[in-house]
């Protein structure tokens, strides 16, 4: 865990400048104000940094790290995304993720990418903000978002692509698409817009030339969309359609909204049908009336709970037509750890293995497992960023790599070795403690790592001197900076003053 110093960043945290002032810029002849070298200088032809070359070049010392990527360099690429994924798709036998993040593999992907079972790849130049919803109509794979650009075209919120290139849809909307689905020959669009070619209160329907409003529409944000029986549910944070009240989940008809039972005492982000029923989840404890603690399940005449529920908000449903999966910031249901994924056959929750180390917000199941993203980096206990898949009873992640689990602050060369600090946890299937050291073929921790961010290092008198906002590190306390002789860490005297 990070120490409480992350949450106060600044006036106590060991910067990379105030770290080379501190020691007079006395490592290999640099002045305190020299740039380093960058780490790109010494890329081999995997991509990863040669240690030959570095050491050859007898340079020991901080390195800049590249820009443009937050996996640094293409033989360090994590696997799966470098931001979070917040929807999945089909698309011409591939698999579509959309969400924030800028880099797919070891590819450059704008907020889209797709992977064909293999490897990563970019829809052409992406979005310019975060999607939140994809589906496949007439043909064309469709995403909805945040963004006002596709391609570097302008599509207002919502963007189609064919297989080739980027184009709008109609006019758009003025404001975020959060969820898409195929109705009745239409692509129904959901989300916190009032406009969509004219008037239409957060859902509308586009039928391939034009935009049209669902009656009245909803009053607040929806956040779902899915068909059960002949019907369109909508979920969200919405309390009426016109004159008629309803509470967070709707029904269409075709020509009119309407409740669903008692509806839910708070937001719904997910719904599914599995089974004969439609499955809710959100943020809400109570479903028409009864005890329903974060998912529920609609029969058609009343809502009932899951068992005991689960402990934490559901970000998404999937049925894999033997059970339904929840995923997203729950840690259990009832007695069982469901670490932000679980499923459940009917009677009872089961967890997959030891789920993900953060939230989960999409799913999308097929005839032989699911895919699961969020906000993680490890499944299983295996590192899976932010895209994973469930199948056969096993994690699997999408890609391989050897890249940390989050960001890179700092960089050098000691001991003939690479050394990274940052905020990241893991380096590959290893644990770290925010402080690795890469030999040229696996990554190893640095004693048992620092409990806030490493953001600076450089080498002094033999040692490796590493400044961050930690309290400890070593498990012993240490003002925010210390040095590493190779077998342990000691602080620098009283340090920096910690928090």
């Amino acid at each position: 865990m990070l120490s409480s110093c992350d949450a106060r960043r600044g006036a106590h945290r060991v910067s990379a400048p105030a770290l080379l002032l501190a020691l007079g810029g006395a490592f290999a002849g640099m002045s305190a104000a020299a740039a380093p070298p960058s780490v790109a200088d010494f890329l081999g032809p995997d991509g990863r940094p040669s240690l030959a070359a570095l050491r050859a070049s007898g340079y020991e010392g901080p390195l800049a790290p590249p820009t443009g990527s937050d996996a640094w360099w293409t033989g360090f690429a994590l696997p799966g995304t470098n931001e979070a994924v917040n929807a999945l798709a089909f698309y011409d036998g591939e698999l579509i993720a959309g969400g924030a993040f800028t880099q797919a593999g070891t590819v450059l992907a704008q907020h889209i990418a797709r992977w064909d079972g293999t490897a990563w790849a970019p829809l052409g130049g992406g979005t310019n903000n975060t999607v939140f919803s994809l589906a496949v109509y007439q043909g064309t794979l469709f995403a909805g978002g945040w963004f006002t650009q596709a391609g570097g075209v302008d599509a207002a919120y919502i963007a189609q692509w064919n297989g080739t290139h980027w184009a709008p849809v109609g006019a758009g909307t003025n404001d975020r698409v959060a969820a898409l689905i195929v109705y009745q020959g239409s692509l129904i669009a959901g989300g916190d817009f009032t406009v969509a070619g004219s008037s239409a209160a957060h859902v509308a329907a586009w039928n391939g030339s034009f935009w049209s409003p669902l009656g009245p529409g909803l009053n607040r944000t929806v956040y779902a969309l899915a068909l059960h029986g002949e019907d369109l549910y909508a979920g969200g944070k919405f309390t009426s359609s016109g004159s008629q009240p309803i509470a967070n989940v709707a029904r269409w008809n075709g020509t009119s909204w309407g409740p669903v039972g008692g509806g839910t005492d708070n937001w719904v982000y997910a719904l599914a049908p599995h089974d004969g029923r439609l499955y809710a989840g959100g943020l809400f404890t109570n479903a028409g009336g009864g005890s329903a603690p974060y998912v529920a399940a609609w029969d058609g005449s009343q809502w009932s709970g899951l068992g005991a529920g689960l402990d934490g908000a559901v970000r998404a449903l999937a049925s894999d037509g033997a059970a339904l999966l929840a995923g997203g910031f729950f840690t259990a249901a009832g007695t069982v750890q469901l670490l932000r994924v679980g499923r459940w056959d009917g009677a009872a929750w089961s967890p997959l293995e030891t789920g993900t180390d953060d939230a989960v917000q999409a799913m999308l199941a097929d005839m032989d497992g699911v895919y699961i993203a969020g906000g993680f980096t490890t499944a299983g206990g295996h590192l899976a960023s932010r895209v994973a898949r469930w199948s056969d009873g096993a994690w699997s992640a999408l890609g391989a790599g050897a890249g940390l689990s989050d960001h890179v602050k700092a960089l050098a060369v000691h001991d003939g070795a690479l050394i990274a600090g940052g905020a990241f946890l893991r380096a590959g299937d290893t644990v770290v403690g925010l402080v690795a050291r890469w030999d040229g073929t696996t990554w190893s921790p640095l004693g048992a790592g620092a409990n806030g961010v490493v953001a600076a290092l450089a080498v002094y008198d033999g040692d490796l001197i590493a400044g961050g906002s930690y309290t400890e590190i070593g498990g012993q306390p240490a003002g925010g900076i210390a040095r590493w002789d190779g077998m342990q860490w000691t602080p620098l005297g009283a340090g920096v003053g910690g928090c």
